[in-house]
């Protein structure tokens, strides 16, 4: 439960990025519409949780890649693909 809060710092900095936490499960949302991408973990999950953080900052969902950035942007409520960390 030590990385959640290395979690929330992550999508704090960032405005292309929701995080979600509830029921046990925690939910990020990178992007918005058809290209919009979750991941999930369970909240007590701290490797999961670490494989998140280290894809918002370094891997694929890093801000400057696939077209994401760090300006605010509008993310209507959608059905996104969901990733799995």
């Amino acid at each position: 439960m030590k990385q959640i809060g290395n979690l929330a710092v992550v999508c704090a900095r960032r405005q292309d990025v929701l995080l979600q936490v509830g029921s046990e499960k925690v939910c990020v949302h990178v992007g918005a519409g058809p290209e919009r991408n979750t991941l999930h973990a369970a909240w007590d999950d701290d490797d999961a949780i670490q494989r998140i953080v280290h894809e918002l900052n370094f891997g694929r969902y890093a801000a400057g890649r696939n077209g994401l950035h760090t300006a605010q942007q509008d993310c209507p409520v959608g059905r996104g693909k969901e990733k799995s960390a």
